[in-house]
């Protein structure tokens, strides 16, 4: 007895000690099954003694009627028994302890690949704070890069602007000895025809429509305004019936983009043989020295035309805002420009309009905008099946915001019927 004690307590002391879990359980389990086999032993040793006590032995008759009370012959079956219930133990015991094992061996695996890809995140992290500073850095440096190229670039457009009309005129020899035959030597100075109706007046009404050189009678002559508006320009003249229409806006194609800057209109724009805009500078020199009427020509897709004409119509100066003084309608095609009489002038980057957003942006275009438009004849050239945003070129009395123009042309005839003072006193 008191050797097995001593072999309980080392043992105990080896699995204290042990790291191996699976190893400290089976030590365990047979230190059970051990001592359940001592205390088997020592119950055999006791049902012997027991067996030799005549008053403690049962009849034949009661071991007959209680045969599971029936021990065995001797204790070594008691033992043989126990040793054989503790084998197969042992055996289940190691089965399960090479399952588990096996087990988290494979967890271990699923550990190392979990890890490896944590750790490849954290480096394409690190990598990425170390690419997104240069990235930032290399996107300022080319946003800078474009803007000085878009100025570079709107220089070299104006440029190519102020030398349009003189490209167009070498290209159509004819219209530039009408011009030079039709100015006249005043002094020192050239004077040129004030408008398109002067042109017919010169020549004797002996004329066609084409490009010609004019220049406003209250046209600037101090050395402040050199450059291109310190010159005489060329219109694009339309000759009719001997009336000569100074044409100050036309699309007939898509050759040209109208979504452009307050300063491009306040220049002008394209070639007066194609698609142009004037500039409001010069259509508030022709509207102001004298009195004009405004008719609005147009055709749609089908090839139908009408028009829409104006008594009179002003154009201010920049210093205001380029507003639109307009008189009585008359014509084919309906009104749609008098919605916009009294307003300034819009463009994507000048917006002033009534509407909270900028209506140029709204409507890809620029114009007189209120709270946007009833006409939009500087918007984008669309087919009619296109127009889905309402930003095509179109005149809603004939098109109704659906379908868009074709061909449009705005000219200015002079009527001599109102005063510049009677007509800015106009709304």
């Amino acid at each position: 007895m008191i050797i097995m004690t001593e072999w309980v307590a080392t043992t105990k002391l080896h699995i204290s000690v042990s790291l191996d879990p699976f190893l400290t359980m089976v030590r365990l389990t047979l230190l059970v099954c051990v001592t359940c086999v001592f205390i088997r032993l020592q119950t055999a040793s006791d049902v012997s003694r027991r067996r030799q006590q005549p008053s403690l032995r049962m009849t034949d008759d009661e071991a007959t009627k209680h045969p599971s009370k029936n021990p065995p012959e001797n204790a070594t079956s008691y033992l043989y028994v126990d040793i054989k219930h503790i084998r197969k133990g042992i055996d289940a015991l190691l089965s399960w302890r090479g399952t588990a094992i096996n087990y988290f061996h494979h967890l271990k695996t699923q550990l190392h690949v979990v890890v490896s890809r944590v750790e490849g995140a954290f480096e394409m992290m690190e990598e990425k704070k170390n690419v997104i500073p240069r990235r930032d850095y290399l996107l300022e440096i080319m946003s800078e890069q474009l803007l000085l190229t878009n100025n570079r670039m709107n220089k070299l457009e104006q440029g190519l602007q102020d030398v349009s009309f003189s490209i167009q005129e070498l290209l159509d020899q004819r219209p530039k000895e009408r011009a030079e035959n039709l100015a006249e030597t005043e002094g020192s100075a050239v004077v040129y025809p004030k408008d398109c109706q002067d042109v017919v007046a010169m020549h004797k009404g002996n004329t066609e429509s084409g490009v010609y050189i004019i220049q406003p009678l209250n046209y600037p002559y101090s050395s402040r305004h050199r450059g291109m508006l310190g010159q005489p320009f060329y219109v694009y003249c339309r000759i009719e019936n001997g009336e000569g229409w100074t044409v100050i806006q036309r699309r007939k194609d898509n050759n040209t983009d109208f979504y452009r800057t307050w300063h491009e209109y306040k220049r002008g724009f394209g070639s007066p043989l194609g698609d142009f805009w004037l500039g409001n500078d010069r259509i508030h020199l022709l509207t102001s020295q004298g009195s004009y009427k405004l008719r609005v020509y147009m055709e749609n897709w089908a090839g139908e035309s009408k028009y829409a004409d104006y008594g009179w119509v002003v154009i201010e100066d920049e210093a205001g805002l380029y507003r639109l003084r307009l008189g009585e309608y008359s014509g084919t095609a309906g009104d749609s420009l008098s919605y916009h009489r009294g307003q300034p002038f819009s463009t994507w980057d000048r917006d002033n309009d009534a509407r909270s957003g900028n209506c140029a942006t709204i409507c890809r275009g620029a114009w007189w905008y209120r709270s946007c438009h009833h006409s939009n004849l500087n918007g984008v050239y669309l087919y009619s099946e296109d127009n889905d945003r309402d930003q095509g070129i179109d005149w809603n009395t004939w098109t109704d915001h659906e379908d868009t123009l074709m061909l449009v042309e705005m000219r200015l005839l002079p009527t001599g019927l109102l005063s510049n003072t009677e007509k800015l006193r106009k709304p």
